[in-house]
């Protein structure tokens, strides 16, 4: 499965894709904002250090989490 197909499947299980709006981006390696209508949002990127996917909340961008596959 390619790094692609992983975030695609890790955002699936994570999210209700019906319920929020997914933008690219593309200053973050494969890089995804997730936002909810309330103005809360998620990001997910991959990254290059750990080799894995990880993802931060709004307000917490300076921290992150792994994301597992």
């Amino acid at each position: 499965m390619n790094l692609t197909q992983q975030m695609s499947h890790a955002l699936k299980d994570f999210i209700n894709v019906h319920e929020v709006a997914i933008t690219e981006l593309s200053h973050l390696p494969k890089g995804k904002k997730i936002a909810d209508p309330s103005g809360d949002y998620m990001i997910v990127y991959y990254h290059p250090n750990h080799r894995k996917l990880v993802y931060t909340f709004k307000g917490m961008e300076d921290t992150y989490f792994l994301l597992h596959t």
